[in-house]
């Protein structure tokens, strides 16, 4: 019944719709439809103005801050505007401090400039678009109030920040050995924070789509406990999941799951147009970087020019471009399996016909709707977010690196 009322933050669409005119009271008259029975959240109020974080999540907007890239704003529920202005003139300090400190050294080569391209560019887009990521992090709540519990400890979001731990205490070591024996003239200590940044910003964009996860598998759960044999379905982890608020509904009802999932779509696309161009521009200076060592580690091994601890810093320059890029393709990859786990499900739950005419009806809109919106997404339509990237990625470095490699042939034996 379509309900217009100032105490409701839903509405729901059944086979008649009352429709009242004036403004909340008035006449009455029903109207014939065959849509299903579907509760469409359409407004969600927080109690509270900032939205629920998670821990990791927590620790990666304070760290980073630190390095210059602020979402801080995301932390304050009052005076946003004067944290927004003093995240704009510290960062905007720490990257002018980076490029004095380079620029007296009089060091400035190309991996380096592309390394404050992508620095720069991260640092303001994460200020323009924290309303968004605000907007994802409140469209998970929504999710957790819905569902009637929220996921406060997740395997894989502690892997993901242990690793991301290891790892940039790596960096600060390799940085660090590098500029005490000056093995890499073309990256000095100057670029170790941008490298950071570089490390921090792709595993932080693995933890938040690491968050979509278990609320993924809770949908599957539910799904899969309400087969003939479900009964025999493993419950999930129960220290995984902080119980906070009692819901008198049925989880497994498939309108209701066709409603989370919902939710889960539009914090998704949240969250997508938060981190998309911040990625795209990170693929491209990861790219022109990694190419760039890779070129002159070849060159090096050709004429046997450089000395093997030369080589060897160049090739942990690589590694610190390039390994941090499996951590969103890692879980945006298990995030498009739950969705073709919850596809699989629901399509036994319609083979089993046990469901009534309106659960068949949802399950039919949910199947179709996990086939449009499956939770995967393309940068310009082109790189799909996934495990395969960092192959790609590879792969297309491969073959830039053997036309640079014929192009240094034909002009040696040009000049010879």
């Amino acid at each position: 019944m379509l309900r217009f009322n100032k105490c409701k933050h839903y509405c729901s669409v059944s086979s008649k719709i009352r429709h009242t005119q004036g403004r909340y009271c008035g006449w009455e008259h029903d109207v014939e439809m065959t849509s299903p029975n579907i509760k469409v959240n359409t407004f969600f109020k927080e109690k509270k103005k900032t939205p629920f974080i998670d821990a990791q999540s927590k620790f990666f907007i304070i760290v980073e801050s630190i390095l210059g890239l602020n979402r801080t704003p995301l932390l304050f529920s009052k005076k946003r505007n004067l944290v927004v202005a003093i995240s704009f003139g510290y960062c905007f300090l720490f990257k002018a401090a980076l490029v004095y400190g380079t620029y007296r050294k009089k060091e400035l080569f190309v991996p380096q400039f592309l390394c404050f391209i992508e620095y720069g560019f991260c640092c303001l887009f994460s200020l323009i678009t924290w309303k968004r990521m605000e907007r994802y992090y409140s469209g998970l709540n929504m999710f957790d109030n819905e569902i009637g519990c929220r996921p406060h400890l997740v395997a894989a979001s502690m892997r993901n920040l242990c690793c991301m731990l290891v790892f940039s205490i790596s960096v600060g070591v390799f940085y660090f050995l590098t500029d005490q024996f000056e093995l890499s003239i073309d990256m000095n200590i100057m670029v170790m924070p941008m490298s950071l940044i570089h490390c921090l910003e792709l595993f932080y964009y693995g933890q938040l789509l690491s968050l979509l996860i278990p609320r993924l598998g809770l949908i599957n759960y539910y799904v899969e406990s309400a087969l003939s044999s479900g009964e025999s379905v493993a419950r999930p982890k129960l220290d995984e999941f902080g119980l906070f608020k009692e819901k008198h509904c049925k989880n497994r009802e498939m309108s209701k799951l066709m409603d989370m999932y919902y939710i889960a779509i539009k914090a998704y696309d949240f969250l997508i147009d938060a981190i998309k161009w911040q990625l795209v521009v990170i693929l491209i200076t990861t790219f022109g970087v990694t190419l760039n060592f890779c070129y002159h580690v070849s060159l090096s091994i050709i004429r046997n020019e450089n000395p093997f601890m030369d080589i060897m810093s160049d090739m942990g320059i690589i590694a610190v471009e390039m390994i941090p890029l499996f951590s969103p393709c890692l879980f945006g990859d298990r995030v498009h399996n739950e969705v073709r786990r919850l596809r699989e499900l629901i399509a036994s739950r319609l083979y089993e016909n046990k469901l009534d005419k309106l659960g068949r009806s949802a399950a039919r809109a949910l199947l179709a709707l996990t086939e449009a919106r499956d939770l995967s997404f393309s940068l310009l339509r082109m790189l799909q977010i996934d495990i395969s990237l960092p192959f790609k990625f590879i792969g297309l470095l491969v073959t830039y690196l053997i036309i640079l490699l014929q192009f240094d042939k034909v002009i040696h034996s040009s000049q010879s």
